[in-house]
C-alpha cells in the first residue's frame, strides 16, 4: 500500500514537471513570458519553506497527541496543508524548471535554472517525507482507535 502511494505521488510530481521542462526545451517560444523572476522564485520558495516548517510542526503535534479523536482532527489539518503545498508546487513547475529561453544564455542563467530545479526537487523530497510520515500516523491512530474499542 505504501509503495503504491509513494509511486503514485512520485509520478504526480515528476510527470508535470518533466512535461513542462520538455515543452520549454523543444519549443522555447512557449516558455517566454512565463518565467519566474529570481525575486518571485525566491518569494515562492520562502512560502514553500514556511509551509514545510508548518507541516513539520503539525506532524510533531500529531505524534505528541494521544487522544485518537484529536489526532484525527490534526491529521485532517495536516492533509489539507499537504494538498495546499502540492498545489503551490504545481504552480511552480513552469517557473522553476522551464524558465525563459534565450539565444546565447550565459552560464549564470543556466546556474540559476539548475539551482531552482534543485530547490524544487528538495521540496518534492520533503513533501514525500511528509506523506510517508502522515501515512505512519494514520496507521498509529487507527491502532489507538482499535485499542480504545477493545478496552471499553
Amino acid at each position: 500500500m505504501k509503495k503504491v502511494l509513494l509511486t503514485a505521488t512520485a509520478v504526480l510530481f515528476i510527470l508535470p514537471s518533466s512535461a513542462s521542462y520538455a515543452a520549454d526545451v523543444h519549443n522555447p517560444s512557449q516558455g517566454q513570458g512565463q518565467s519566474m523572476s529570481g525575486q518571485q522564485g525566491g518569494t515562492t520558495m520562502q512560502k514553500m519553506q514556511a509551509r514545510m516548517q508548518e507541516m513539520r510542526q503539525q506532524m510533531e503535534t500529531i505524534r505528541n497527541t494521544e487522544d485518537p479523536d484529536k489526532r484525527d482532527m490534526l491529521i485532517d489539518e495536516h492533509m489539507k496543508s499537504m494538498q495546499e503545498s502540492m498545489n503551490m508546487m504545481s504552480g511552480m513547475g513552469g517557473g522553476m524548471m522551464g524558465g525563459q529561453q534565450k539565444e546565447g544564455k550565459t552560464g549564470d542563467d543556466m546556474m540559476m535554472r539548475m539551482n531552482r530545479m534543485e530547490q524544487r526537487m528538495d521540496m518534492m523530497q520533503m513533501m514525500m517525507d511528509q506523506m510517508v510520515q502522515s501515512q505512519e500516523v494514520v496507521e498509529e491512530t487507527r491502532r489507538l482507535h482499535d485499542h480504545r474499542k477493545v478496552h471499553k
